[in-house]
């Protein structure tokens, strides 16, 4: 199917550029590891360091196996870029952890232990089913929409407003227009 499709060309894709290998759409003369110069509107891992952007890949992925568009999957790495810098093991003093800092007991953590929540696949799922109980984030229609509807639904920061925005403007590094 189409779908199944795409995320082997994408990760074909982004395993080409890892190691180094041209693929096959792209000229031996020019430089694989260059910045992405194709053309039309997607999603872009250049802003992000190669150590980071398997991590960003798995959400992208998950999201997109849920069936949720390229706004939503960039909202996604959006907000694990600001909750963790992508690093699944990121813990906070208020019993928060992981990719998307989900806190314990009284949020989205619940009584997972903080192993589960560090494990990139369970905290993953923990925000993509969350993210499936919000219909105002499946319909966004614009990459700020989609940002917005995360951050206002599913992470729930103090500073909503001010976390909107600085979001939004790591989310448009993401996207190729």
């Amino acid at each position: 199917d189409v779908k199944k499709l795409n995320t082997l060309k994408r990760h074909l894709d982004w395993a080409y550029s890892e190691v180094g290998y041209a693929p096959p759409n792209r000229s031996l003369t020019t430089n694989p590891r260059a910045p992405d110069q194709s053309t039309g509107p997607g999603i872009s891992l250049v802003s992000i360091p190669p150590e980071k952007k398997a991590m960003a890949q798995k959400i992208i992925d998950a999201f997109a196996t849920a069936g949720f568009g390229q706004f939503q999957q960039i909202a996604a790495v959006a907000n694990a870029l600001v909750e963790s810098n992508l690093n699944p093991n990121t813990h906070q003093a208020d019993d928060s952890w992981g990719l998307f800092v989900l806190r314990r007991k009284t949020g989205l953590g619940g009584d997972h232990s903080p192993e589960d929540l560090m494990n990139p696949d369970i905290n993953i799922g923990l925000v993509v089913a969350e993210a499936k109980k919000y219909p105002s984030f499946a319909a966004a229609t614009s990459l700020d929409d989609a940002v917005d509807s995360f951050v206002r639904w599913i992470e729930r920061p103090v500073n909503l407003n001010s976390e909107i925005i600085k979001r939004q403007q790591i989310a448009r590094q993401l996207f190729r227009s």
